[in-house]
Parts: structure tokens; C-alpha cells; sequence
């Protein structure tokens, strides 16, 4: 059976996995120090503008999506 909303299951952005959540980058907010890296490499890596990107959501979320950050660069994704 359906969930709440008109009957159907939740949009999940990741069909292959129990991940319900993505995350992104506040470029303002983010000091291209490394530390989201150095906790979770196989999530991120920096850009080319010295800056985090997110290169796996699920990664992202399994190492404490944005409790990660320090500067509070990680933020949840709003849904469209």
C-alpha cells in the first residue's frame, strides 16, 4: 500500500537504497577547508574552485550528512 500522500510511496532520490534525504553545498558558507574529505572521503572531494561537491549522497548521509561540516556548509536539499 500507498503512503500518506495521495496513495503512493514516498519519492525517494536514490531507488536502489533506503537514502530518503540529499544534501548540497552552501558555496557561501563552505571554507574549502577538507575536514567533510578527510571524514568522508568516498562523499566528497574538492572542487575546482577550492570548494566541497558532494559525489555520493548516499556516503553523505551514512557519515552524518550535515553534521559533518563544521561551518555548516552541508545543508539538506530542499525537495522540488
Amino acid at each position: 500500500m500507498g503512503g500518506p500522500c495521495c496513495g503512493r510511496e514516498p519519492k525517494k532520490p536514490f531507488p536502489h537504497s533506503d537514502i530518503t534525504v540529499s544534501y548540497r553545498i552552501n558555496k557561501e558558507k563552505c571554507k574549502g577547508c577538507g575536514g567533510c574529505v578527510a571524514a568522508c572521503p568516498g562523499g566528497f572531494k574538492l572542487g575546482e574552485d577550492g570548494k566541497s561537491m558532494i559525489i555520493n549522497q548516499e556516503m553523505v548521509e551514512k557519515s552524518g550528512g550535515e553534521k559533518i561540516c563544521p561551518n555548516k556548509a552541508i545543508e539538506k536539499a530542499e525537495e522540488e
